[in-house]
């Protein structure tokens, strides 16, 4: 089991990623950048073992292009980044791998901006939830 998370935050994920490993003995990649998730997840195997883990908030310089699979894109919405990666990238490349959103925004905020892009509201995991990401995690086991 290999768990990639995009987040620019540090300190969002510091305990969360010490419990994780210490509860699942497994390996945590954490990427603070688009470009660092980029190139993980272009390694990434599509299997039923891995998880993957996304911002929805992430700070980047809009200037920017991003290049995932071989597709490039412009990401529109700072405060959505998360999302739209999920669109442009992650959905048509992964089919067995397990992806969530860990989010520090109120939920009914982020299920209000998930179904703007069309994104189910059950991939919403909160930093208030943390039980809940453990038992997303757990279940790929």
């Amino acid at each position: 089991m290999k768990i990639v998370w995009l987040e620019d935050d540090p300190t969002t994920i510091r305990n969360v990623e010490f419990d994780i490993k210490e509860e699942l003995k497994t390996k945590t990649v954490i990427c603070e950048s688009f470009s660092e998730f980029s190139q993980e997840l272009y390694e990434l195997e599509d299997s039923e073992e891995n998880v993957v883990i996304i911002d929805i908030r992430m700070l980047f310089n809009k200037e920017n292009e991003f290049s995932c699979f071989e597709k490039d894109f412009k990401i529109s919405e700072e405060l959505d980044a998360g999302f739209e990666y999920y669109k442009e990238c992650l959905k048509n490349r992964f089919s067995k791998t397990k992806i969530t959103f860990f989010t520090s925004k109120p939920f009914d905020e982020a299920k209000h901006d998930a179904r703007k892009y069309n994104i189910d509201i059950n991939m919403l995991i909160t930093k208030d939830d943390v039980k809940k990401l453990f038992a997303f995690i757990k279940d790929k086991k």
